[in-house]
């Protein structure tokens, strides 16, 4: 249904079409307004590379480069003529740390015949949809969008490019995007030193994952995406990188998915534990106690929601002026389910946070400050059981009693049993005992004809 492909870095991310034009790309951050959202509204800003011929005489193919996240597509004419498009996201370690700018490179080559090709940048605003002028500089071009500038740096011939003239591809074109920085060094230098490095990195990623022998490339390819979907800066982890894209082509169901869903953090992380890789965890687990201990409200009740920056994605709003993808409106931002009580999470966050306190790997993490956080989450677990919410399925209609919620309070309070038994939380006010027959009961209660039902 939706033909693009996905690079990154952990910092950013953009969709790229079938036919090698930048769709969708929000800055400076993932949750941030797009500045490129075509793939929303014809004219909600796009980054093309395109055939100067009408793209029904072009036949495209994309893949990426093996075990890497950097998206390669190629373009072939009828005549015989060809070029290719290698998209990434710069991410290596540098220094000790890893080097994720907010930073998005382009290399056109030609392949066979003499292809011309016509380049279109044309930033938005936001949401408010209106075309960003651009202010020319020596070798690039700027834009100024929400009192910050966009740099556009290339070796093709600024004419062309700003009129968006048709020009022979005889050798390599190099285009960089970036956020706030410039660039200093040569271009073309650049380009090809974080393409090296961009492609050992992901490499390496994938060499230290544990992969089954059976759908291999299908696994790594999941797990390269999902990795993509962690926001490094704060911890985050995405439900989505996109919003508004429809459940079903036509229909109203467009939310905005590009916050950390802590139920969904709690499934990518057990993904991740699976491949061996942990920083996700780590990065999340800081993430987790910044919302924890953010507000008195976080003590009471958490949210099902954050945004990347630990705020609530509230008021939801929708953008009329925005088409929709295939008309599929409304477009939204911001998303109304950080009001609702889905109390599901509380037994997630538990199972979350449960490794530190069995893995002996994780015993630098064992602090006052997490077992703190647990004895928190095992309070409102006891509070939630056989209480209304809006479930899993975020109901907005009328809240009720969930049986998964109360599994997932069991199941929490359950491995608070054991972390206790293990000789943590030693000072736990609840009686576990008497708090998971209650949620067992719950779900008793819940069972008819053998089967459990929706509470």
């Amino acid at each position: 249904m939706y033909q693009y492909g996905l690079i990154g870095n952990c910092q950013i991310s953009a969709l790229i079409s079938a036919q090698g034009s930048i769709d969708w790309l929000c800055l400076p951050r993932p949750d941030s307004p797009p500045i490129f959202g075509k793939i929303l509204d014809q004219e909600g800003g796009q980054f093309s590379i395109s055939a100067s011929v009408p793209s029904s005489e072009t036949t495209t193919t994309q893949q990426y480069l093996p075990n890497t996240n950097i998206l390669v597509t190629t373009v072939s004419l009828p005549n015989g003529d060809a070029f290719r498009i290698t998209d990434f996201c710069p991410r290596f370690l540098q220094y000790g740390r890893i080097y994720r700018p907010t930073a998005l490179f382009r290399i056109v080559e030609p392949l066979s015949g003499s292809p011309s090709i016509r380049v279109c940048c044309q930033p938005v605003s936001g949401w408010e949809k209106t075309p960003v002028r651009s202010v020319r500089g020596s070798s690039h071009l700027r834009y100024d969008i929400r009192g910050d500038y966009v740099r556009l740096l290339t070796n093709m011939p600024l004419t062309y490019l700003c009129g968006e003239t048709p020009v022979l591809l005889t050798s390599k074109m190099y285009f960089a995007l970036t956020w706030g920085l410039g660039i200093e060094d040569d271009l073309v230098k650049v380009s090809h030193e974080f393409l090296d490095q961009t492609t050992k990195y992901w490499r390496t990623w994938v060499k230290q994952c544990s992969i089954p022998v059976i759908y291999q490339e299908e696994v790594i390819r999941s797990a390269l995406a999902l990795k993509l979907h962690c926001y490094e800066d704060t911890g985050a982890i995405l439900a989505a990188p996109t919003t508004s894209l429809p459940e079903e082509p036509g229909g109203p169901r467009n939310w905005d998915y590009r916050y950390c869903w802590l139920r969904d953090a709690h499934f990518s992380l057990s993904a991740f534990h699976n491949l061996g890789q942990f920083e996700e965890m780590e990065g999340f687990l800081k993430f987790l106690l910044n919302v924890g201990y953010a507000s008195e409200q976080s003590h009471d009740r958490l949210a099902p929601v954050y945004k990347l920056s630990q705020d609530l994605p509230l008021p939801e709003i929708e953008h009329a002026n925005w088409q929709g993808f295939l008309g599929s409106q409304p477009v939204r931002s911001h998303n109304q389910a950080a009001e609702h009580i889905q109390s599901d999470v509380y037994g997630e966050m538990i199972l979350t946070l449960a490794p530190i306190f069995f893995d002996n790997r994780f015993i630098d993490l064992r602090t006052k400050d997490h077992e703190a956080l647990v004895a928190n989450l095992v309070r409102l677990c006891e509070r939630s059981i056989s209480q209304p919410d809006a479930g899993p399925w975020e109901i907005r209609n009328g809240w009720k009693e969930h049986s998964f919620t109360n599994l997932m309070c069991w199941a929490g309070l359950d491995r608070a049993y054991r972390m206790q038994r293990a000789g943590f939380l030693r000072d736990l006010p609840t009686n576990l005992d008497t708090a998971r027959a209650r949620a067992a009961n719950a779900l008793l209660q819940a069972t008819k004809d053998k089967a459990l039902r929706n509470g």
